[in-house]
């Protein structure tokens, strides 16, 4: 039936986006574990992170689509160090992140809440602060959850 094959698609889409989330845990804790921080590894870690983000979409699953936003967000504070320490980012770095935004985020985000919403436009404008002179700040706090910028 319709809904079966639907329900298998998410599962498989879900087993994929946990197994690339997974796998890129541990390669952005190898991209810090030194006394070096390899900033190409950061900028893929940001890269899969938005992939996997694009997965959990698809499969409608709102919690860990918010895991990925604020794990991206949070590796865009060690590209923002980078970048402060003269590191520079790939020349397709914004375009890359850029058709995964247009291609696969944008489309499969009807379901999200208002502040996941809210998130993936937050983290989606800070990524492409970096590299200029401005770099926003984070959308989160160190816990994940989302500053509210309108108190006193």
């Amino acid at each position: 039936s319709k809904e079966l094959e639907v329900s298998a698609r998410r599962a498989s889409l879900l087993a994929e986006a946990f197994s690339l989330l997974s796998e890129n845990t541990v390669y952005h804790s190898l991209s810090v574990r030194g006394p070096v921080v390899d900033y190409n590894e950061v900028v893929n870690t940001y890269i899969r992170y938005a992939e996997c983000l694009s997965l959990f979409l698809q499969a409608e699953n709102e919690k860990y689509a918010q895991l990925c936003l604020v794990n991206a967000d949070m590796v865009l504070g060690l590209m923002a160090n980078g970048l402060a320490n003269d590191c520079v980012l790939p020349p397709t770095f914004h375009e890359i992140c850029d058709k995964i935004y247009s291609e696969t985020l944008f489309p499969h985000s009807k379901f999200l809440s208002d502040g996941s919403t809210q998130l993936l436009f937050d983290v989606r404008a800070r990524r492409k602060s970096m590299g200029t002179d401005r770099p926003l700040p984070s959308a989160v706090n160190p816990w994940g959850m989302m500053i509210n910028r309108n108190r006193v």
